[in-house]
């Protein structure tokens, strides 16, 4: 006799890895039970100075599902807007891949004013896919080619992920696709690492001072000193002041891997109490390669 689903919620204040197992019982009272499974959560502002937190859970919508700020939960009040409505990115409930809101931008983007020069940065992560690859399509930008410049996009009618910090522009040997990604850009005293879905995908030495400024715009989806756009999704966004170390990077890598790639359907009333509205389960899907 098939029986309803049975969904439990269940309320966790701690960070930490956990582990879980069902039960199962016949009407014999025989019990089978499946195997260990774990799941993880973390927070991220305990990894380093987050400056910049962009989720699907913080956006202000219109009455056509059209964006124009998205709230930032890291340590500064960089809030990312669009007050223009022709420019306003679109809010997408269930993305395909990752089953997770998102933001689509189509030839709009969000700014945050001019702030965040190079000299305030030192590892982003973002969590992305893109629809073409035409005309340079920016995923983030505080200007390209110039001093204080900070960007990572693709290269013109190529699938080569290209990387800018301050003065130095790279395009890399790295090519992405249509699928969704989880992108890393550290920066060192010395050198800039690109990594996707958690393998190393390019490393350059840059030869540059990472410091100085410029007067662009710091733009989501676009750049505001080249008339192109991402024409594609974004899902989530993490920029830390600080270089967070290897190790830290790969707790955050697992954070968005398991975030968004769960092996089981997550109900809508699942609770956590510390600021994320899902639990974390570890999982392999097929677009996290």
């Amino acid at each position: 006799m098939q029986q309803s689903p049975i969904s439990i919620k269940q309320k966790i204040s701690q960070t930490g890895a956990f582990f879980w197992r069902i039960t199962a019982y016949n009407r014999c009272g025989q019990a089978t039970q499946s195997e260990v499974n774990q799941f993880t959560l973390i927070d991220p502002k305990e990894t380093g100075d987050l400056l910049l937190w962009f989720n699907s859970n913080t956006l202000a919508l219109n009455d056509k599902q059209k964006i124009s700020l998205w709230n930032n939960n890291g340590t500064t009040n960089y809030n990312a807007t669009q007050n223009n409505s022709l420019y306003q990115p679109t809010y997408i409930l269930d993305a395909k891949q990752i089953k997770s809101s998102c933001v689509d931008f189509t030839n709009n983007y969000l700014t945050l004013g001019n702030h965040l020069n190079v000299d305030s940065i030192r590892t982003l992560f973002i969590i992305a896919r893109q629809r073409t690859f035409i005309n340079y399509p920016w995923f983030v930008s505080k200007g390209f080619n110039s001093d204080g410049a900070f960007a990572i996009g693709t290269d013109a009618s190529t699938t080569k992920v290209r990387l800018y910090a301050d003065e130095f522009y790279q395009t890399t040997t790295y090519n992405t696709d249509t699928n969704w990604h989880i992108y890393q850009v550290s920066l060192s005293r010395d050198s800039i690492y690109l990594y996707s879905n958690g393998k190393n995908a390019a490393i350059y030495k840059h030869g540059k001072d990472l410091l100085g400024s410029n007067s662009s715009d710091f733009r989501i989806g676009a750049c505001a000193q080249y008339n192109s756009y991402l024409n594609g999704q974004i899902a989530e966004i993490l920029l830390f002041r600080d270089s967070i170390g290897r190790e830290k990077e790969k707790s955050i890598e697992t954070y968005l891997h398991d975030k968004y790639s769960p092996p089981v359907e997550l109900f809508a009333d699942l609770q956590v109490t510390y600021g994320f509205s899902d639990t974390i389960i570890n999982a392999y899907k097929p677009w996290f390669k």
